[in-house]
């Protein structure tokens, strides 16, 4: 049986919600650890201008500013009953780039440039998961 599309949205928006929960669980153990280096090296941790902190931050910071563009349209679908199983797959699609998102931040860290290209295999991809949703919540909803 296949769930409702109320539960199919909402099972999808456990997960990202999840995944941000992970974010601001990484900064915290991030945070921690770099303080208690600095305090082992004498030194006082600047907690906002750090620069082993940027990765973390942008990370939990992305996902945050990518969270309305995705449940709105994701929302958007299942109010109007057009949330179909094609919406679903790219949804957990969308998910799945962000779990990826996670693992290259980890791996490749960010560029202060704003230059990131190894961030674009999850990046680009991800933009046309939202794009994809956000037109059929558009169409759907006019």
């Amino acid at each position: 049986m296949v769930p409702s599309q109320t539960t199919q949205a909402a099972q999808i928006t456990v997960a990202y919600s999840g995944l941000y929960t992970l974010t601001l669980v990484n900064q915290c153990i991030q945070k921690k650890l770099l303080h208690r280096k600095h305090k082992q090296q004498g030194k006082v941790f600047g907690r906002y201008g750090s620069l082993d902190m940027r990765p973390h931050d942008r990370l939990s910071m992305n996902y945050l500013e990518w969270m309305p563009v995705f449940m709105g349209p994701l929302w958007s679908l299942a109010a109007t009953d057009t949330l179909d199983a094609t919406s679903v797959n790219i949804a957990w699609t969308y998910v799945a780039l962000r779990l990826l998102y996670f693992a290259l931040i980890f791996r490749f860290g960010v560029n202060i440039s704003g230059h990131n290209v190894p961030l674009w295999v999850s990046t680009f991809p991800g933009y046309g998961c939202l794009t994809y949703l956000l037109a059929k919540a558009f169409k759907s909803a006019f």
